[in-house]
């Protein structure tokens, strides 16, 4: 898996990790805030950004171009 872009939508305070299942399906070009979770099967295209906190459930898929702000919650 390649090395996750800096988040704009960053918290301050000590690092946060992330948690992306391992049959989730994330472009190398998205950008993922600290403390994001991605469910399985889920799709995150090219020129996302997900923001600090933001959890995805399985089978989500986020299309090119979408910005989410920090901690959204996406459902199927």
């Amino acid at each position: 898996m390649a090395a996750l872009r800096c988040c704009p939508y960053v918290m301050k305070g000590p690092r946060v990790s992330n948690f992306i299942h391992p049959t989730a399906i994330v472009s190398p070009l998205a950008v993922i805030g600290p403390g994001v979770s991605i469910g399985p099967y889920s799709v995150i295209e090219d020129g996302v950004v997900i923001g600090a906190g933001c959890q995805l459930a399985s089978h989500v898929r986020v299309k090119r171009g979408t910005t989410l702000g920090a901690n959204n919650e996406i459902g199927e």
